[in-house]
């Protein structure tokens, strides 16, 4: 990495996606007022996606992974080689809807100067159950709301503040990483809060979640459960989320590969016991109190994504 020193870094973590990269890349290249640059990280040898960065897009820095590494330790790469005091993570099949999205999340962090993340507002509108996030109410005239938690596909941290709490922790390859260190970004007594910046338009589906991948879900999801949840809670959190996880579009023939999967996660944790820390109760309390980050309602059309100084999107007639 160079020794320039940027305002803003932006991640984003890519694998098999080229069309949805090169519009979420356009949504970044067309934001105003900040100096920054682009970190794309490709998780496992993809040469189309190679192609089309290296072709149209050669201001962005390009890295490739050697095998399939994952997304926690992707992102810690990229709080480790950017440049930026301001890491925004952006997923691949996403986009920023306003070019003043990064110097407005900026702003944001100069309102609320404990804040390590600023979570960014935003929709899926392919998903049949978007729109169910609990708005928070502001503590202040002055102040942005607070959050439990932050979602891994639009939000920005402190690079500092992500670095001192260690990045990631990489005993897992995907799924609820952000939830993981939003419990442990509490812990250490720092905030999170929702931005004020116009929309993020995630293009997230219900179809993207395939048997394979949702098993891995819920190993994650009851892992994190284990490792950060102090007792006796933990015990009857951890019973409430199989039994989530074990209806979720349940269909009769799925019984036993629901239930060996709850029990391959069950036998994870039990393998990964070493790594349990649990939080203090006052930052469990925390958590539950304040509302997560999810998806808001909407109704109106989707907001378009910007297309810097192109006639089409790349992918499609473009580049």
């Amino acid at each position: 990495m160079s020794g320039v020193r940027r305002e803003v870094s932006i991640c984003i973590v890519t694998r098999g996606r080229p069309e949805e990269l090169a519009v979420a890349l356009d949504s970044c290249l067309a934001q105003r007022g900040v100096d920054s640059e682009i970190l794309v990280y490709g998780d496992a040898q993809d040469r189309e996606t190679h192609e089309l960065v290296s072709s149209s897009y050669p201001m962005v820095k390009y890295f490739e992974a050697r095998g399939s590494e994952g997304i926690p330790q992707l992102r810690n790469r990229g709080f480790r080689d950017a440049a930026g005091e301001y890491v925004f993570s952006l997923d691949d099949d996403a986009y920023y809807t306003s070019p003043e999205t990064l110097r407005r999340t900026l702003d944001d962090f100069a309102a609320a100067p404990r804040a390590a993340v600023v979570a960014m507002r935003f929709i899926e509108p392919f998903v049949r159950a978007s729109g169910t996030m609990r708005m928070p109410r502001r503590l202040g005239e002055e102040q942005l709301p607070r959050l439990a938690s932050y979602t891994g596909c639009a939000h920005a941290w402190r690079r500092s503040i992500a670095l001192e709490l260690g990045g990631y922790r990489e005993f897992r390859r995907r799924y609820h990483e952000d939830r993981d260190m939003s419990i442990r970004l509490l812990e250490a007594g720092h905030e999170i809060v929702l931005g004020s910046a116009e929309v993020v338009v995630h293009l997230h589906s219900d179809k993207e979640r395939v048997p394979a991948n949702f098993r891995e879900d819920v190993a994650s999801s009851l892992l994190v459960d284990y490792v950060n949840i102090p007792s006796p809670a933990v015990y009857g959190v951890m019973l409430v989320h199989a039994v989530k996880l074990f209806a979720y579009k349940y269909r009769r023939r799925d019984f036993l590969r629901r239930l060996s999967w709850i029990l391959a996660g069950l036998g994870e944790c039990h393998r990964l016991r070493t790594h349990r820390d649990a939080v203090s109760r006052r930052a469990w309390r925390l958590y539950r109190m304040l509302p997560g980050h999810g998806p808001l309602p909407w109704l109106g059309p989707v907001p378009p994504p910007l297309f810097q100084n192109r006639e089409s999107p790349p992918g499609r007639g473009a580049g």
